[in-house]
């Protein structure tokens, strides 16, 4: 759907159940990103015969950086046909390691699990992991395209913690995974100040 001129939109008719909404960024084959923007994706779940109203973006502060290629990169970097990710720094918490005498035998190790899991701890480490998985679901996914010059602007990020990782469509001048960082919360009623996430470095693709 194509939103009016208030930002509105409506999906007249959409399956029941869970699902995720937002603005996908387009690369072009040839011509990577079009426009230099982000776009928050928000879960939702969708029930029969209700109407679901979701609002994007309005909840959080803006977030920029700017991205430099490794040190060693000699090319010109051709930053429209990069995108930035963002999600929440969220992990589900490690699954126990069998005891030794059951490590290496699958049989053993199966009939482990099948135990431990209804013992108290078995039981607290299931929770954990349920809960890590609603919250993961429940946390909104951002994208952003890249300025010529390797900038950019996350919108509307809420406060959290957060990983970001960069990759390219394609003409890749490195990659970045794994970096973290903390989203403060804004004030009540006032309007959230820009974060700087500074330059980040890419590491080669190799």
């Amino acid at each position: 759907m194509t939103t009016g001129k208030e930002g509105r939109f409506v999906f007249e008719r959409v399956f029941p159940g869970k699902g995720r909404i937002g603005r996908q960024i387009l690369l072009m084959v040839n011509d990577g990103a079009t426009e230099v923007t982000s776009s928050q994706r928000v879960s939702a779940e969708f029930s029969a015969g209700e109407n679901t109203t979701i609002n994007l973006g309005g909840s959080g502060r803006p977030v920029v950086g700017k991205l430099a290629p490794p040190a060693d990169y000699t090319g010109r970097v051709l930053w429209n046909f990069a995108l930035i990710h963002v999600q929440a720094d969220i992990s589900p918490p490690p699954r126990p390691a069998p005891p030794a005498e059951a490590q290496g035998n699958p049989e053993r190790t199966r009939a482990w699990w099948e135990s431990w899991r209804w013992t108290d701890a078995g039981m607290a480490w299931t929770s954990a992991y349920e809960t890590s998985k609603q919250l993961q679901w429940e946390s909104p996914l951002f994208t952003a395209s890249v300025d010529r010059d390797g900038s950019f602007r996350l919108d509307d990020v809420p406060a959290g913690n957060y990983v970001l990782s960069v990759r390219f469509n394609k003409n890749s001048a490195g990659r970045l995974s794994g970096y973290h960082f903390s989203v403060p919360p804004v004030a009540a009623g006032g309007a959230g100040q820009r974060m700087e996430l500074g330059t980040l470095t890419l590491r080669g693709s190799r």
